[in-house]
């Protein structure tokens, strides 16, 4: 570790334990406070400290995705040849592949010798038992540990998946872990197709309740698009991206080939604006046109369903560009909110 990346690790850990000690910042402190260029662990795709889910239909190769990014972290190369990272050990509970597939699967990526990537099989470890987490946070100190992948997410929790409040307890659980300095990656299932062709809202497509996808930093939901040989195409949406710009989809290709798996990045996908984008843009351009407006105002079937309108709402919430109150009977409002005049 260079003089520099020991200093801000150091400061890093000094925001870490002042947060724990409930001393609250000044305006001064947070002024004063250098931040680092990067704030992603994976560049555009994983932030750095936060929760970042990887979903899709079994099937879709979202371990083989994990493994990726697990080796391309610990050795600081990019992910997919294409996203930089930031060098760091990492931790893995994987509680579904099992030893032998797992060990087949290593030595098929050929890592490099020695690689700082310490994996814990079926070990039943539930992050919802404080017991389980202490002892997580544990072993993150004692190995210096800068990523923590779970695979899958259903296996990590003894909650109701459809329960908002208990997912909602399963979510600070794995909080409680970046505050230890650390990013959480977790692999979930999407839910089955529906069979009426109506496109789901994006915070939907994960299966259980919605509370899941509002507590994450990211969202990369995994489509395979072709299986030819010995390769296949993957189609990588991001969903969410809070506090950024969510990059567009793109594609990857991941290949087999004499005993050998890896990953080539096929570039952007291009084309029609995507579902999500309409309905932000109509969003606007009604608020733009009128002072304020119920949801049901709002909405209109003939861009997207009521559940992807919710969604945007919350999104341009997040982002300060609109704003709702509640009226009479519990109905919402929403306004644009104008940017702050300038003295020309």
């Amino acid at each position: 570790m260079t003089e520099k990346s020991s200093s801000e690790h150091e400061q890093l850990k000094a925001r870490i334990e002042k947060i724990k000690s409930w001393v609250p910042f000044t305006m001064g402190e947070l002024l004063k406070m250098k931040l680092p260029k990067s704030l992603f662990l994976v560049e555009s795709l994983i932030p750095e400290q936060g929760l970042a889910v990887i979903s899709g239909h079994p099937g879709n190769c979202k371990s083989w995705v994990l493994l990726h990014i697990a080796q391309c972290v610990a050795t600081g190369k990019p992910v997919f040849g294409k996203f930089e990272t930031k060098k760091g050990n990492v931790l893995v509970f994987d509680e579904e592949t099992g030893v032998y597939e797992t060990s087949k699967r290593i030595k098929m990526t050929k890592p490099t010798p020695g690689i700082p990537v310490h994996i814990f099989l079926d070990k039943g470890i539930k992050v919802d038992d404080p017991a389980h987490l202490e002892k997580i946070i544990e072993i993150i100190k004692e190995k210096d540990i800068k990523l923590v992948i779970f695979d899958p997410f259903v296996s990590i929790h003894n909650k109701l998946e459809n329960s908002s409040d208990e997912i909602q307890r399963v979510v600070e659980a794995l909080r409680k872990l970046t505050v230890e300095g650390v990013t959480i990656l977790f692999a979930h299932h999407n839910r089955k197709e529906q069979n009426s062709g109506t496109r789901r809202a994006s915070s939907q497509n994960m299966r259980g309740s919605s509370a899941l996808w509002a507590g994450v930093n990211s969202h990369l939901d995994i489509v395979k698009t072709d299986e030819n040989n010995n390769e296949t195409m993957l189609t990588i949406n991001q969903h969410k991206l809070r506090n950024y710009k969510a990059i567009k989809p793109f594609k990857i290709k991941m290949v087999e080939e004499n005993k050998l798996v890896y990953f080539d990045y096929l570039g952007e996908i291009f084309g029609v604006a995507s579902l999500r984008e309409k309905t932000k843009t109509y969003v606007m351009q009604k608020l733009t046109e009128n002072q304020e407006l119920d949801a049901s105002a709002l909405f209109n079937e003939k861009v997207a369903g009521k559940s992807l309108f919710n969604e945007i709402f919350v999104l341009l919430e997040e982002s300060v560009l609109i704003k709702s109150r509640k009226g009479p009977h519990g109905k919402k409002f929403y306004s644009k909110i104008e940017p702050p005049k300038t003295d020309s």
